[in-house]
């Protein structure tokens, strides 16, 4: 203004001043318009991604045992780690899987449930013989922590789906809307 830098960012009133506008003149302030309302979830709430891969005599196996032994998966289906942890189960196992859909807006919900336990403090989180493991795992690692076994040609193939366990600072939080 007239020949002279500022620095820095000014009020309008501010700018008014140093560039000898009329301060009579007054302009309405600025205010964003809001964003967008969320769209409204489905009827009975939206679901996670579908698995399509077939999955192995193994992985509905340990699907199965995990169903039968009171496990429980926690997860929200807006999570990826939560997506890859139900694709190593592939499309059969993710079915037995005994997941719990932890978002408020997810098909199923059963937030209530999730929120009442202070362990699930992000997704994936799975609970087995009454203890909590956090992060995505692998599939040997699920069979161990469960008490099931695989041949020994099973484990090789189980064991290289994934490291066991996976979710640190880009993990899945708990707010509704997602992090990845």
């Amino acid at each position: 203004i007239d020949g002279k830098f500022y620095s820095g960012m000014r009020t309008l009133q501010n700018l008014q001043q140093i560039s000898g506008f009329d301060a009579a003149v007054k302009f309405p302030e600025y205010v964003p318009p809001p964003p967008p309302p969320r769209p409204p979830p489905p009827p009975g709430g939206f679901k996670a991604p579908a698995v399509e891969a077939r999955s192995t005599p193994e992985q509905l196996a340990l699907a199965q045992h995990l169903q039968s032994q009171g496990a429980k998966f926690y997860g929200a289906y807006w999570c990826g780690f939560c997506a890859k942890q139900r694709t190593m189960f592939g499309a059969e196992g993710t079915k037995a899987l005994p997941y719990v859909e932890c978002a408020t807006d997810g098909y199923q919900s059963a937030s209530a449930a999730c929120a009442s336990k202070p362990e699930v403090d992000g997704y994936p989180t799975w609970e087995i013989n009454g203890k909590f493991y956090g992060g995505m795992r692998s599939l040997e690692d699920l069979a161990k922590l469960s008490g099931f076994t695989f041949s020994a040609k099973d484990v090789a193939i189980v064991g290289s789906a994934s490291s066991s366990v996976t979710r640190g600072p880009g993990g899945c939080n708990l707010s509704d809307g997602g992090a990845d």
